[in-house]
């Protein structure tokens, strides 16, 4: 993992600024397990990042140091949220009898996870080799050479 900056906050999708509350506990609690944050890389990667700690203490009970384990755990998250988008789908996919309200079904669902405005699902016919969207007027003719 890349070294990384600062703690960071968020708040409606923008990043706050450095967030203490990890380091808070911390001292407060002397232990800290599974504080979940998100941590900026030095190339500007934002990251979901668990961290543990805890406080050792020397021979007089004073504090001596801290041992902190920050895990990255963004790629974790994202699977979770396919496979959570995935199973949606499957579920729902009965529900919707014809072909463009389960494609505009499908594409809510990839907008959503992709925290996007604009998305298109398009399919292909295997036959034809043409590529079709959830509206019939957006087909789109690729020729069939590769």
């Amino acid at each position: 993992m890349r070294p990384c900056r600062e703690d960071y906050s968020i708040r409606s999708g923008r990043v706050q600024s450095p967030d203490p509350r990890g380091l808070r506990r911390l001292y407060r609690e002397k232990v800290v397990h599974n504080f979940e944050t998100k941590r900026l890389t030095q190339d500007g990667r934002l990251l979901d990042i668990i961290i543990d700690g805890a406080i050792f203490y020397d021979e007089n009970n004073q504090p001596a140091g801290q041992v902190i384990t920050l895990r990255d755990v963004t790629q974790e998250k994202r699977t979770a949220r396919i496979n959570q988008a995935l199973f949606r789908i499957s579920q729902a996919l009965y529900q919707f009898r014809t072909l463009d309200t389960r494609l505009e079904f499908i594409t809510r669902e990839v907008r959503q996870l992709l925290d996007v405005e604009g998305a298109m699902v398009i399919l292909l016919d295997e036959i034809t080799r043409n590529f079709s969207s959830a509206r019939p007027s957006s087909t789109i003719w690729i020729p069939a050479s590769a």
